[in-house]
């Protein structure tokens, strides 16, 4: 089949607390395995300094009369308590069919 999902868009803060685990994946290069991995896919990092950080997933299934793709988004935020698990979170967008 046909993977719905087209682009991953990864935000996040370069100093602040909540975004540690974004950055440590992301210097750990388990980013560019990831995206190897799953070539069909378009892969976006963005800066956001002073908010949480969080993946953003765009789908190729919509509404036919919308111009802009169905997208779903997940919090990554980093505490004390728990740290996202980065791949996890990536994976779960990438397999969605993107209609919920």
């Amino acid at each position: 089949g046909v993977f719905q999902c087209q682009k991953l868009t990864l935000y996040y803060c370069e100093h602040g607390g909540s975004s540690q685990a974004v950055r440590d994946f992301l210097s750990s290069g388990q980013l560019i395995q990831w995206a190897r991995d799953r070539p069909t896919v378009e892969i976006k990092v963005k800066v956001r300094n002073g908010a949480h950080p969080y993946v953003k997933a765009d789908y190729l299934t919509g509404i036919q009369n919308e111009k802009r793709p169905h997208a779903h988004q997940i919090c990554l935020k980093s505490n004390s308590a728990r740290s996202p698990q980065v791949d996890a979170v990536l994976d779960q967008l990438y397999n969605r069919s993107g209609r919920k």
